[in-house]
């Protein structure tokens, strides 16, 4: 903005933005000369418990350091400890601008997960928990979620997977779990070179979950194919600069990415990023594509990276959420609650899912100028991702609704 402009806060809100605004009464007035106003930093990709290891087994890559660090300390750490070391890191990412957090939560017991929520709710953050379980458990996702996560209003869930054709049996149970409660999927990619031989691409496509609600961290080892396969289907990535260089990770091609129309968001990574500084985040992801290709133009340039670190609000809202609660606030009503409703459309089979979605007459019109068989053709193609093992198509379909009263 402009130097002299002034900005109007009203409940935790932008209500306006410009120069010489009148200042309401009782207002406090925070004088801002000099200072920058920039909107709030999105940390696409974390895992905030890991404020417990930061500065441990640096000499490792990215296996090493999974075997010598994460697999080792997780399991001692019980349900206060991490209340502790949640908080601590959602507070230092605060402090350097993070107003909004999607946390990659590995398996942990339905007490621990709420203490992880508290203190992600505690520390002001807008958050997305992302939480992953094994395919046994899958259950718990849907009950912390109902339980913790749906009575609060910054908080939203998404179903986090390590995807892999060895997996694909967990994967496609949490795909399930994901489309059932219309979350997106969230999943560690091509971040050592080593994961090519897990096929981690093929595991996402052959259960349907690749797509634009899907959110791949790290993606560095694309080929040019899976690039384009990616722009193709509106997949997200999470650009994980500083981590990927202290794990000998490798660059991701971000230019190219851009050129593909790719979103690409920034994230800390958890421990193996030692601060929660997402200017520091910022220089490198600048820097390393200048040092890779030689050119101080390439992207992303400085004005793109600031872009890049407040957007990809759709890997961290809710798929297909509205606005209920700021309509009904602009109505005047008191709101007393929100929640959401998953009522999913559901087929015996994918001969009786086309014939139901031809007899809503929406594709009418494609028969005429085509021929029915071609259009059954191709609706049933759409449908694909939808159908799952035991031969019946679900579609995720979700309700939201709000409480209020007028007075």
């Amino acid at each position: 903005m402009e130097g002299g402009t002034d900005v109007l806060l009203r409940d935790g809100k932008i209500a306006a933005v410009g120069k010489g605004l009148d200042v309401p009464h009782g207002a406090r007035v925070v004088d801002a000369a000099g200072k920058l106003v920039l909107p709030g930093f999105v940390d696409i990709h974390n895992h905030l418990w890991q404020s417990s290891i930061r500065g441990g087994c640096s000499d490792q890559d990215v296996t090493g350091w999974l075997a010598a660090c994460n697999r080792t300390v997780l399991p001692k750490i019980d349900a206060q400890d991490m209340y502790g070391f949640v908080h601590l890191a959602a507070l230092d990412a605060l402090q350097t601008g993070v107003t909004t957090v999607v946390d990659w939560v590995h398996p942990i017991p339905y007490e621990t997960s709420e203490r992880y929520v508290r203190a992600l709710h505690d520390s002001g953050l807008r958050f997305v928990y992302a939480m992953t379980q094994s395919g046994a458990d899958r259950h718990l996702i849907p009950e912390v979620k109902k339980d913790f996560l749906d009575p609060l209003p910054l908080a939203s869930a998404q179903v986090a997977v390590h995807a892999g054709m060895d997996e694909i049996k967990d994967l496609r149970l949490l795909h399930e779990v994901s489309r059932d409660l219309g979350l997106m999927i969230n999943s560690h990619v091509l971040e050592n070179r080593n994961d090519r031989k897990d096929e981690q691409i093929r595991a996402l496509r052959e259960v349907g979950a690749f797509g634009p609600e899907l959110l791949m961290n790290h993606a560095i080892h694309l080929t040019d194919d899976e690039i384009a396969l990616t722009g193709d289907h509106d997949v997200r990535v999470a650009h994980c600069p500083l981590s990927n260089m202290r794990l000998a990770s490798g660059i991701m091609p971000l230019p190219a990415m851009h050129r593909r129309g790719i979103q690409a968001g920034l994230g800390h990574d958890g421990g193996t990023n030692d601060t929660s500084d997402m200017f520091n985040v910022m220089k490198a992801a600048v820097g390393l594509q200048r040092a890779l290709h030689q050119d101080a133009g390439i992207h992303p340039t400085i004005p793109a990276v600031l872009r890049v670190a407040t957007r990809l609000a759709d890997a961290v809202r809710q798929p297909r959420r509205d606005d209920l609660e700021e309509v009904a606030a602009r109505a005047g009503l008191k709101l007393d609650g929100s929640g959401r409703v998953a009522c999913p459309f559901g087929y015996a089979d994918m001969r009786s899912a086309v014939r139901g979605l031809l007899s809503t007459g929406l594709f009418d019109a494609a028969i005429r100028a085509t021929d029915r068989d071609q259009v059954k053709k191709e609706v049933a193609e759409a449908l694909h991702p939808h159908l799952r093992r035991d031969g019946t198509v679900w579609m995720p379909n979700i309700f939201r609704y709000v409480v209020a009263r007028t007075a």
